[in-house]
């Protein structure tokens, strides 16, 4: 082999390895749209049961449910999502569907870009007015 061969091979060899990280990294997909992808996935293939939403708070709601006579608690960060219109948040507290996977149980979601199982209470007042609304009652029985 001459000098100028083993050039001629060692830059081809670079310019192979340049373009196969170039590939490589432009179909590298980003931590969205891996979540978005296990979202949708478990939205086609997941079962669906009852939940409870627990707290809602910005934009992640946390739920608990069980399967198997074992608890899961966990959360969701909705943002992005169209799962919540403005100013109802305090009513979607209570009971709600999730979407859980049958291999791996603790891999659910409550929303997705094609599905919500976020219940909304009809008409009853946030919490906060609720029990400021019973203190009154109350305070309102005592004085009578």
């Amino acid at each position: 082999m001459s000098a100028g061969f083993e050039i001629l091979l060692l830059s081809l060899l670079a310019c192979l390895l340049v373009a196969g990280a170039l590939i490589v990294r432009r179909y590298r997909r980003s931590p969205e749209e891996k979540e978005r992808r296990r979202r949708l996935l478990l939205h086609r293939t997941g079962r669906m049961m009852e939940a409870i939403v627990a707290d809602f708070q910005d934009s992640l709601v946390c739920y608990s449910y069980k399967v198997g006579g074992v608890t899961y608690h966990a959360s969701q960060d909705l943002k992005g999502l169209s799962a919540l219109e403005a100013g109802e948040a305090f009513r979607i507290i209570g009971p709600a569907y999730i979407k859980y996977s049958p291999r791996n149980p603790a891999n659910s979601i409550v929303a997705c870009e094609e599905w919500s199982g976020l219940r909304r209470n009809s008409g009853a007042a946030r919490p906060n007015e609720e029990i400021h609304l019973e203190k009154e009652r109350l305070t309102n029985e005592k004085t009578a």
